[in-house]
């Protein structure tokens, strides 16, 4: 099976990384793939400046909104994720 390669958008708040990681993923038919520790909370949308999924134009998303604000996620989980 052959490598797939990765390329890691990071930075500042409010710059723009989700935009640049969507118009990445459509010029080269990628996926993204969340690293931000709050954005896997469902409903933390505003506190956690998660791109809406009408901005996200069909791009699949992985490790985002897929767990209650109750429950707990380790870097163990993450990496095994």
């Amino acid at each position: 099976m052959a490598m797939r390669k990765i390329a890691a958008v990071i930075g500042s708040s409010g710059i723009g990384k989700s935009k640049l990681a969507v118009e990445l993923c459509k010029a080269l038919n990628g996926q993204v793939i969340n690293a931000d520790a709050l954005q896997v909370y469902k409903g933390l949308d505003i506190i956690t400046n998660k791109m809406p999924v009408n901005e996200r134009e069909g791009i699949k998303h992985h490790l985002m909104d897929f767990l209650n604000p109750e429950e707990e996620y380790s870097v163990t989980e993450f990496l095994k994720d």
